[in-house]
């Protein structure tokens, strides 16, 4: 029983981690993509 609140615990902690990630990401490649506007205008 607690070997299989751990393997939740570390699949919920990746599926976070993956989520935490990809808005890390997003929001990197926006602040990009407006310095690039900016600086072509």
């Amino acid at each position: 029983m607690h070997n299989k609140n751990k393997k939740l615990f570390y699949e919920f902690a990746k599926i976070l981690g993956v989520g935490v990630g990809v808005l890390y990401l997003k929001h990197i490649l926006l602040q990009i993509l407006q310095f690039d506007l900016c600086f072509f205008e």
